[in-house]
């Protein structure tokens, strides 16, 4: 079972599976969408085996592969004001009111995507769905990854490149204590698939 979150790794799954399935023929890889407040992807609780996800979370006792980083975006009303720039900072959201993570959450995965005080006003969300309805119904504001931009355009929304905030880091993560050759060939798979696309977009900067 493969376990992904927040759209962790979407770019280089179709890849890696071709790959897997062309080594493996007739493998089948069973996928398990985790709730935004889960960055383990469900292996905390046993429900994956493999995780696609992102840091920063308590990884203790896990085994993390980095395939690579992606930029966040502000996502925010279309008639907020800072909506029409081309890029804005962090800090000019401090004092709006921010989509949160519920209580229980992974401290540093809330932190991370909250980049604000933790007491800091907005509804608490626990999909990216209801992060989006925050924004249109209730006006709040908060970071995505920057492919939200295109998985996620709707009317009513803005997504904007936003600096003075780290890159999120794309990952797998497994149990350390586990042994498993079919894990350890999506592992591989979409690990390779991960340096495929950074040498792809490398050229296309080049170019």
């Amino acid at each position: 079972m493969l376990g992904t979150v927040a759209g962790a790794g979407l770019e280089v799954a179709a890849a890696a599976l071709a790959a897997l399935r062309r080594s493996r023929p007739g493998v089948r890889v069973r996928l398990r969408e985790a709730p935004v407040t889960d960055p383990s992807a469900g292996l905390r609780e046993g429900l994956a085996d493999l995780a696609l996800t992102r840091l920063p979370f308590n990884t203790a006792g896990l085994m993390i592969r980095q395939l690579g980083v992606e930029p966040v975006v502000a996502v925010l009303p279309a008639d907020d004001p800072p909506a029409t720039r081309p890029r804005l900072h962090v800090a000019e959201l401090a004092d709006r009111p921010h989509f949160r993570l519920p209580p229980g959450t992974d401290p540093q995965w809330r932190d991370y995507w909250l980049a604000a005080a933790e007491d800091a006003p907005g509804p608490v969300v626990a999909s990216v769905e209801e992060c989006l309805h925050a924004v249109l119904w209730e006006g709040a504001v908060g970071l995505l990854p920057a492919g939200a931009a295109r998985r996620h355009a709707r009317p009513g929304l803005a997504f904007v490149p936003a600096d003075g905030h780290p890159p999120s880091r794309i990952v797998t993560a497994r149990r350390a204590a586990t042994a498993d050759p079919l894990v350890d060939a999506l592992a591989a798979a979409l690990a390779d698939a991960g340096v495929d696309a950074r040498a792809e977009a490398g050229a296309e900067a080049r170019s």
